[in-house]
């Protein structure tokens, strides 16, 4: 990566701005880190270790490392991370671009529900390298700054292309118990299968049934914090037939079984 001389126009990238394409036998253990470091996971899956906490990572995952974080990750070799970088000095102030990304905490996993958009800007700021000039430097530090209000407001989602998409989407959420099938959900669309399971991963960043177990697992995730409903009772108003895989799937996406999720119990 070229490092911007202190005499560029916009001092705040320390680095260029990459998209990191990991390869099958990829893994990372960092040094701690001497810039703020926003990190975003763009396809793939796998976990990332900081300060004893094992967090998820999937399309959407980014963190804003503070400087002196020693961040670890691995991955699903058959589905590798695709991971936007960009380093910012350590003097820099993300407030100059964004004033809300400050209610974002460092070093905790932000899940962005648009990823479509954070991928167009991580591509937009990636596209900007070299930054060689005043004007890259003008370009990148505007698709940065809509990078930082896209972290401030995570939840955020840009109106569907096709409404067909959203109302199945609500659908799912709205009875995660039904044993979905792709047929099923492109039924409720009014779409042949392959039509909606490509127009859907399109959409969405994954695939139908990706999404659905995303759907449940933190459904659970929220039944365990707020209810007092047994470990059985969420399986089973999650669609689970088997607690067995239940306990599996949610450890695969969370990193922790369910009883530890909840604290023990």
């Amino acid at each position: 990566m070229q490092k911007i001389s202190a005499n560029s126009p916009r001092r705040g990238f320390h680095n260029d701005p990459r998209i990191h394409y990991c390869e099958p036998g990829w893994s990372w253990t960092s040094a701690p880190l001497p810039d703020l470091d926003c990190w975003c996971v763009l396809d793939g899956e796998g976990h990332l270790d900081l300060e004893h906490q094992t967090h998820p990572l999937r399309a959407g995952t980014c963190f804003l490392f503070a400087p002196g974080a020693s961040p670890s990750a691995r991955h699903n070799p058959s589905r590798p991370l695709t991971v936007f970088v960009v380093h910012l000095a350590p003097e820099a102030h993300p407030a100059s671009a964004a004033p809300p990304v400050w209610k974002t905490p460092y070093n905790q996993p932000i899940q962005v529900t648009d990823t479509r958009r954070l991928r167009r800007l991580s591509e937009l700021l990636s596209d900007s390298s070299p930054l060689d000039s005043e004007f890259k430097c003008e370009e990148a530090a505007l698709a940065l700054r809509q990078l930082f209000h896209l972290l401030a407001n995570p939840q955020a989602r840009q109106p569907s292309a096709d409404p067909r998409l959203e109302r199945t989407r609500q659908q799912i959420h709205q009875r995660l118990a039904h044993a979905w099938t792709v047929e099923d959900m492109a039924r409720a669309a009014s779409l042949s299968p392959s039509r909606f399971n490509v127009l859907f991963k399109d959409h969405f960043a994954q695939s139908p049934l990706r999404y659905l177990i995303r759907a449940r697992i933190d459904r659970a995730q929220n039944l365990l914090r707020e209810t007092r409903m047994s470990q059985a009772e969420i399986a089973e108003a999650l669609g689970y037939s088997d607690i067995y895989f239940f306990n599996r799937q949610f450890k695969k996406e969370t990193g922790i079984p369910p009883g530890r999720y909840r604290g023990g119990d």
